[in-house]
C-alpha cells in the first residue's frame, strides 16, 4: 500500500477519488502490521451520515488519530465520544448562525 501511495503523492486526491469509485465509496485501508493503524475511508454520503449522526461511538478515532491531530488541541477533528459530540453541538450551532452561514 505504501509504495502506491508514494507514487501517486503528486495526484493523492484524484486517485483516492479513483479508488473510492471503484469500490463503491468505501475502502477499509490496513496499515503496516505493527502500528494497528487500520481504517475506513468514505465518500458515500449514507455511511457518512451513519458514522457522524448517530453511531459516532462505534468509530472510534484512537490513540494514533489523537496523535496526528495534537496539534488541533481537542477540537473536533481530535475527541471522540461525549467531547465530539459537544464540540459537534457546537458546529451545529454556528453553522445555523446565517451570518456564519454566508462564509461558506
Amino acid at each position: 500500500m505504501l509504495p502506491t501511495l508514494l507514487r501517486h503523492a503528486a495526484d493523492f486526491h484524484d486517485f483516492l477519488t479513483a479508488v473510492l469509485r471503484r469500490q463503491g465509496g468505501t475502502v477499509e485501508s490496513k496499515g503496516p502490521w505493527l502500528t494497528d493503524m487500520d481504517s475506513i475511508i468514505t465518500s458515500d454520503p449514507a455511511n457518512v451520515r451513519h458514522i457522524l449522526s448517530g453511531n459516532f461511538g462505534n468509530y472510534p478515532k484512537g490513540p494514533v488519530m489523537k496523535d496526528i491531530f495534537e496539534p488541533f488541541g481537542d477540537g473536533i477533528f481530535a475527541v471522540d465520544f461525549e467531547p465530539w459530540v459537544l464540540q459537534r453541538k457546537k458546529l451545529q450551532l454556528l453553522m445555523k448562525n446565517n451570518r456564519c452561514g454566508n462564509f461558506l
